[in-house]
């Protein structure tokens, strides 16, 4: 089969191509449309899949408030704490661990 020269060739090849598509192998525009969209969710889901969704946000949230808490002196997020459980209608003392004294008494 001979290929005729219409615009350098490539529009009639394409031509050929497409009735070959729709009229021998009977595959439409929205069958091409259809499969594509199926391949793409099916591509995202994959890719969700492989995506730790729940352990990027716990490690977001878990920088964050890491970070808020570092700016804070503990003696003053001792003395917030305090105020929140006084105002509960408790009573807290906070009290510095001591040393621990080995068991040799030393």
């Amino acid at each position: 089969m001979k290929v005729q020269k219409e615009n350098g060739g490539h529009l009639n090849r394409y031509k050929m191509f497409r009735n070959f598509m729709v009229n021998e192998l009977g595959i439409s525009r929205e069958d091409i449309m259809l499969w594509t969209k199926e391949a793409v969710a099916d591509e995202v889901k994959k890719i969700i899949g492989q995506f730790d969704i729940r352990g990027k946000v716990e490690r977001i949230i878990s920088t964050e408030t890491r970070e808020k808490f570092q700016r804070y002196d503990s003696q003053l997020l001792a003395e917030m704490i305090k105020e929140a459980v006084r105002e509960s209608g408790y009573t807290v003392r906070i009290v510095k661990k001591e040393a621990k004294e080995d068991e040799s008494g030393k």
